[in-house]
């Protein structure tokens, strides 16, 4: 098994960002556990002299290993296509305008009424976009916009 790569998190000097998507504050000397957003991608919050910033663990992972300089022209992808997967191996940068391509330009399939129902129920109970997700083998963000949308 390959060791952790460790490296700081660029601009933040109290946090380190390691190859596998894991961030370390060197003030509280642990581990943080990013926030997953409703699309399924990772954000994580550091604070610096009280001032607190939001940034995309994809983001703070590419760039911290030099893959990827805050740039209108390019994205981060997710080569699995899970957005809550942040490892380095997994990431990639690419121009903006080669996404479509990138993930090709097929639609989803449309969901019936009876997993869009059960996929309710689930989100109700407490239970995680990624793993409702991942039970029925949809996207974090197919089924983010299906939790957010009307019955």
């Amino acid at each position: 098994m390959a060791k952790e790569l460790w490296k700081d998190v660029v601009g933040h000097p109290y946090y380190r960002v390691s190859d596998q998507g894991r961030v370390y504050s060197k003030r509280s000397k642990k581990i943080m556990r990013p926030c997953m957003q409703s699309e399924g991608s990772l954000q994580v919050t550091f604070c610096n002299h009280k001032v607190r910033t939001r940034m995309s663990l994809s983001h703070v992972v590419a760039q911290a290993f030099g893959k990827f300089k805050p740039d209108y022209g390019k994205v981060v992808v997710y080569h699995d296509r899970d957005r809550s997967n942040c490892k380095l191996s997994n990431l990639d940068v690419i121009p903006k305008e080669e996404v479509s391509q990138y993930y090709g330009t097929e639609k989803a399939a449309p969901v019936s009424e009876n997993l869009r129902r059960k996929i309710h129920e689930r989100h109700a109970r407490g239970e995680p976009l990624n793993e409702i997700a991942r039970h029925y083998e949809l996207s974090p963000a197919q089924v983010g916009r299906l939790v957010r949308s009307a019955n």
